[in-house]
């Protein structure tokens, strides 16, 4: 007989959530009573059992109000989905802890957490734990923006900015001076990441936040999936990103290639040199000569871990056995790599409370 656990996950608007709730329904260990919050209405709250919309996650009162809907809930375990929920929910585990929730936090520090979604900030602890970052300057005025991208290599070749912090390509941009302005207007979309610097310098004015100038990473790029408990990672699943919209993979394939080996030890010194548990995701992308190199640290669940599920690693599945003392520390699981995804719209309608799909 299954186990009934309540569950909460925060941010039912994130791509990923409902994927994330079909792999729960998947265990064949739990079943699970899925509560949801987020800030604002979503028709895919109708994935969980029953949702909320308790506002901004940045909120100083929001903690009080997820607390409080979980205590309501009498819910067990938390699965935050949204990167911005991770450091105002670190800062409140004692209080989580005193009404019966347990946490799947990456870890309980908040300024650790600060510091792995600050990309900047995360270059310079990541360089301290001997893996190999872009090119980079951190600048937040027109002028040494400038004189970095020429530092790099511009106009010769082509150079990245974004924001130390954001998500989903929010910022990002790829500055190449030698690219066909014409064919880009007539055959690219809008949300194109093209441009080059004197546009880009000319939209952010005098003043902006402080952003990565870095050099630009043609080669494959990699998602990886980290399962990992106290500084120990247990598994690790690298998915080649073949297309990508909006900054969230719509094509991708489990990948066990001939960077499969330098991608678990990169994994590997991430976790245990942060000590690190639950999930986190790693972007990995080759340089212009092959090499890989990290892009940046996701401490959650990722938008497309469902690929990671089917290939036989239900990640939140397991996520939970760690929360409930239910995980096997010899688990080695068999993945099935080559497996393919590919994203499809599939609609979600409304009419007078009554929810359907396709």
């Amino acid at each position: 007989m299954r186990k009934h656990v309540k569950l909460l996950l925060t941010g039912f608007c994130a791509p990923g959530f409902a994927s994330i709730v079909y792999a729960l329904r998947k265990s064949a260990l739990y079943q699970f009573y899925v509560f949801s919050t987020d800030w604002k209405p979503n028709l895919a709250a109708s994935f969980a059992d029953k949702s909320e919309v308790i506002g901004d996650d940045l909120a100083p009162d929001w903690p009080d109000r997820i607390i409080e809907s979980a205590r309501r809930e009498k819910i067990k375990v938390l699965v935050p989905i949204r990167t911005d929920d991770l450091a105002p929910l670190a800062r409140n585990v004692k209080r989580l802890k005193e009404i019966g929730v347990i946490p799947t936090l990456p870890t309980e520090n908040p300024e650790l957490i600060q510091t792995m979604t600050n990309k900047g900030d995360a270059y310079g602890a990541l360089t301290k734990l001997g893996i190999s970052v872009p090119n980079h300057f951190r600048v937040n005025d027109l002028d040494s923006m400038r004189e970095a991208a020429y530092s790099l290599g511009y106009p010769d070749v082509p150079v990245c900015v974004k924001p130390v912090v954001a998500d989903g390509s929010r910022g990002f941009r790829i500055l190449n001076e030698k690219m066909d302005k014409k064919r880009l207007f007539f055959q690219e979309k809008p949300s194109s990441v093209l441009s080059d610097l004197d546009s880009v310098c000319s939209v952010l004015g005098d003043e902006f936040p402080e952003m990565l100038v870095m050099e630009y990473l043609p080669g494959k790029e990699y998602t990886v999936d980290v399962l990992c408990r106290e500084g120990t990672t247990y598994t690790v699943v690298p998915r080649l990103r073949t297309q990508m919209t909006a900054g969230i993979s719509t094509d991708a394939v489990l990948s066990k290639d001939e960077h499969y080996g330098y991608i678990c030890e990169l994994s590997e010194k991430i976790v245990r040199g942060f000590r690190l548990s639950y999930n986190i995701g790693v972007q990995v992308r080759e340089d212009r000569n092959g090499n890989p190199k990290i892009l940046e640290i996701n401490p959650r669940l990722q938008g497309t871990t469902i690929i990671s599920v089917e290939g036989g690693v239900n990640i939140p599945e397991l996520m939970v056995q760690m929360a409930l003392g239910d995980f096997n520390p010899d688990y080695r699981p068999e993945i099935k790599w080559g497996l393919k995804l590919h994203r499809v719209y599939r609609e979600i309608f409304e009419l007078e409370g009554k929810v359907w799909t396709t």
